[in-house]
């Protein structure tokens, strides 16, 4: 037994709300929609779907279903949320309520068959009053039943909205693949490539077209634009390879080798599904009392192509292929977002990629867009654009419209150029401290610490607040002492004001005011908190009030140590009582400017005047670290108070570093 901790964040919500749910495996879309309501408190009256990032087929409830759409009771959810990097809940589809789903990973200890919340933050403007202590008591109630063993839903692989009757037969086949006393064999071929085609529909036949850069006319069927396709697959075998990787065309090779009725090691080494989208294949499943039978069949033409790319260095253009594609991918992951016109010039001139402009195009849709790597849309009356399938439309696009249409991209250079050509996406330094604060203090290693990386960049660099990202972290890894939460609003800082967002054509939020004098009005970096009179001495720096938070961070900026001394305090003495963490870091830059006693002062007084600062660790060890200057600044033989630290010791301030990684380096 096992279960799904997943998080569900309303979309467009402000301040955020969202829900951690531990689930069990097993479980329909229909029941997950049942935790759902209690979760949010609805009262499941409103039509809803599910939808994925990476296939568009759809899972609704029997009053929203449509041809084509998989139904929730009978899908299960452990098909999808596997495969897909988030699953998007609408509930209520006349309002598009909408709600992400994100696995954050998988618990293989959960041995209850019901839901419990493990942690929640705010109320759904849409829904009733929430109590974690009801929800809880109702969802315990809720204990699902595993299911029979038998078929399962599969995933439509077709990147198509429209669904077709070739999306029905992919859909078809993926309930027989799953199932049990099923039977294989390769039949005689039977209809053409060309009639193969004409199971897609005629949008996503044109599409082909347009991905492939065919010039069409609107007057054209099914039957010519599907003609059309297949003729270009004969002039030009190789753009089969621009969606068959290398091992899956190595597995056709075999399927057309073997001899009919013969189907000796299964199906489980074919991409069935591209072959069929591909008009290559058809497959037929017949049922008996004795199971199921799917036959096989290479359609009528396939041959003929398959043997013209048999002959050539199919393996080259394969390498090529995804070369190529990952110059693109890579550039798009810089930028986001991006006009394909430019992306094209950049590709050429950042990243080497040295291809005339309708290969670059058919790279991009063939490959990117048809592989689900990339999105594509128009502006009505504008360009193209290009962008990482894992971005919300909807919210990115309607930042990236706000800016400057005349500022063009950001020129990647230097250091940070090496790094991406070496596919490192972390290239930019001001994720450095955000990296070793999760590594170091919080802990986090290798495949954890990636998946966490990877959701918190992508928010990040769609435009998410300061305070977003920090409360991110203390949801699930609260700070214990005064030494992290700086450390972590520092981290946090640095990427907020300095990493390149996809919303500003790779511009930070830095950089776009040195270009323009003005900060993007669209994006602030932080959320309404407290008001100056409210913060305690307590109170942490980034629930202060917006421009005691740029003070800060432009003081933390200054390298003239005096100066950002006097600032500092400034800022301290206009609140109305002292405050932990600013006198944390006033005693940092008191003591890295050379004022030990005033540094101890500071020290001195928060722990007198706080009895919960004077047990805090960071500031003790802070405490003894200015003694201990002090005394080497006057040349005068210095007794510890305790042992001496090595550089790989733990740092005693508690932050869980090493001292050379934490208060060492500040030395």
């Amino acid at each position: 037994m096992s279960g799904y901790v997943i998080k569900v964040t309303a979309e467009d919500t402000s301040p955020p709300v969202w829900r951690r749910i531990t689930i069990p495996e097993k479980i329909s879309f229909g029941d997950l929609h049942r935790i759902l309501q209690v979760a949010f408190g609805w009262e499941g009256q409103r039509p809803h779907a599910f939808t994925f990032s990476q296939d568009t087929v759809r899972v609704t409830d029997e009053r929203a279903l449509e041809r084509g759409d998989l139904p929730e009771d009978g899908s299960q959810v452990d098909d999808f949320i596997y495969i897909n990097k988030w699953i998007r809940y609408t509930y209520d589809l006349g309002m598009d309520r909408k709600y992400k789903i994100i696995l954050e990973k998988v618990q293989e200890d959960y041995d209850l068959r019901s839901a419990t919340i493990v942690r929640a933050k705010g109320e759904d403007p849409g829904g009733g009053e929430f109590s974690l202590e009801g929800a809880d008591r109702l969802l315990a109630k809720m204990e699902f039943v595993l299911p029979a063993e038998g078929p399962a839903p599969v995933q439509v692989k077709s990147r198509h909205s429209r669904p077709s009757k070739m999306a029905g037969r992919i859909r078809e086949w993926g309930y027989f693949s799953y199932g049990k006393d099923r039977h294989e064999e390769k039949a005689a071929a039977g209809r053409s490539c060309v009639e193969v085609l004409q199971d897609l529909s005629l949008r996503e036949i044109k599409d082909y077209c347009r991905y492939l850069q065919i010039p069409t006319k609107s007057s054209w069927d099914k039957k010519r634009s599907a003609e059309t396709v297949y003729n270009e697959f004969v002039r030009h075998p190789e753009y089969l390879l621009y969606v068959l990787d290398a091992e899956e065309f190595q597995g056709l090779l075999r399927f057309c080798e073997r001899p009919e009725g013969s189907l000796a090691s299964g199906t489980e080494e074919l991409a069935v599904d591209k072959y069929m989208v591909l008009g290559l294949m058809e497959v037929h499943i017949a049922e008996d009392p004795k199971g199921k039978t799917a036959s096989y069949a290479l359609a009528q033409g396939a041959g003929t192509v398959i043997d013209l790319l048999r002959d050539r260095d199919w393996g080259m253009i394969c390498r090529k292929i995804r070369q190529d594609g990952g110059k693109i991918l890579d550039c798009l992951q810089a930028y986001g977002i991006m006009e394909i016109d430019a992306c094209h010039d950049m590709c050429r001139d950042i990243w080497g990629l040295d291809l005339e402009r309708e290969d670059f195009f058919r790279l991009l849709y063939w490959y990117g867009r048809f592989n689900g790597y990339i999105r594509t849309l128009e502006r009505e009356g504008g360009p193209r654009y290009a962008m990482l399938s894992e971005i919300n439309v909807e919210k990115s696009m309607a930042h990236f419209f706000q800016i400057d249409e005349e500022i063009g991209y950001r020129k990647i250079l230097g250091k940070e150029l090496a790094r991406r050509q070496e596919g490192m996406i972390w290239a930019e330094e001001c994720w450095a401290l955000y990296i070793e604060y999760m590594k170091n203090v919080v802990g986090l290693e290798d495949e954890e610490l990636s998946l966490w990386m990877e959701e918190q960049r992508l928010d990040a660099l769609c435009g998410a607040t300061a305070t977003d990202l920090i409360e991110n972290v203390c949801d699930v890894f609260p700070p214990e002492v005064s030494a992290s939460w700086v450390e972590l609003w520092l981290a946090v800082m640095d990427i907020c004001m300095d990493a390149g967002l996809f919303v500003l054509k790779g511009y930070s939020r830095n950089g776009y005011k040195e270009l323009t004098g003005k900060r993007p009005a669209s994006l602030p970096v932080f959320r309404k908190r407290l008001s100056k009179d409210q913060i305690s001495w307590d109170t942490h720096i980034y629930q202060m009030p917006e421009e005691i938070q740029y003070r800060l961070y432009e003081t933390y900026r200054i390298s003239f140590i005096q100066r950002a001394q006097v600032q500092m305090e400034d800022i301290l003495n206009a609140l109305p009582e002292g405050n932990l963490e600013l006198s944390y870091m006033l005693a940092l830059c008191q003591m890295a400017g050379g004022s030990y006693r005033q540094a101890q002062d500071t020290v001195r007084k928060v722990q007198e005047a706080y009895a919960a600062a004077a047990g805090d660790p960071s500031l003790s060890a802070l405490s003894e670290m200015i003694r201990e200057r002090e005394q080497k600044s006057l040349g005068a033989t210095y007794r510890r108070g305790i042992p001496k630290i090595g550089r790989n010791d733990p740092c005693p301030c508690g932050s869980g570093k090493k001292y050379k990684k934490c208060c060492g380096k500040k030395e």
